[in-house]
Formats: C-alpha cells, sequence, structure tokens
C-alpha cells in the first residue's frame, strides 16, 4: 500500500512539471459503457394545471412490458427530468413528479434502457 501510494504522489508530481500539451498526451480515455438498447417510450403533457410540479404521462406504447427495477427516464423542454422504476406493462402509463412547476407549455421525451 505504501509503495502504491508513493507511485501516486510520484506521478502527481511528474504530472505537475509538464506543459499543458504534454499532460494532454498522457490523459487516459474515456470509458465507454453500454448500457443496452435506448428504447423509446411516449411522454406527454396532461394539459392539466400543474402549478406544484410537472406531471408528465409515460406510457409503454412498445410491444413489450418493462421489466420490474428497470429505470425510466423522461426529460421536459424546459430541462427538468426525472426517472421511475418498472414494472411497467404493454399500453400502461405512470405519471412522473417534476422538481419545477409547469408555468407553460412543454413537452418531454422518455426511455430506458433494454
Amino acid at each position: 500500500m505504501k509503495g502504491t501510494l508513493l507511485a501516486l504522489v510520484s506521478t502527481v508530481i511528474a504530472l505537475g512539471s509538464l506543459s499543458p500539451a504534454q499532460a494532454g498526451d498522457i490523459r487516459p480515455g474515456a470509458i465507454r459503457l453500454n448500457l443496452g438498447e435506448k428504447v423509446t417510450l411516449a411522454c406527454k403533457n396532461p394539459g392539466t394545471h400543474q402549478d406544484v410540479a410537472k406531471t408528465p404521462i409515460i406510457t409503454n406504447n412498445t410491444n413489450a412490458p418493462i421489466p420490474s427495477g428497470k429505470t425510466i427516464f423522461w426529460n421536459a423542454t424546459d430541462g427538468d427530468k426525472g426517472k421511475l422504476t418498472g414494472p411497467l406493462a404493454v399500453g400502461a402509463s405512470i405519471s412522473g413528479i417534476g422538481s419545477t412547476p409547469a408555468h407553460y407549455s412543454y413537452s418531454c421525451t422518455a426511455f430506458y434502457f433494454k
């Protein structure tokens, strides 16, 4: 453990003495994660009074149920977003709860990773 810490400190010191161009050459590459296939779901503004928080309606418009434990993500055009957890049967809908009121019209998108 002591040897690992010493190596780490030596690396940090060495990086501090490099020019930005040199330091840029030794940065590790981005790590790519495969989250699975992105599946788009229907999402709509119900058009009702939403003065406390927005309540987008997410519908499973695919031909397969969303299993228990899957995270369903939604995003609104005003920057609000949220997530819910499955299961969600084919044709079933759930309501999200945003963190900001819908003072004006918005649209939304929803998806999960298969």
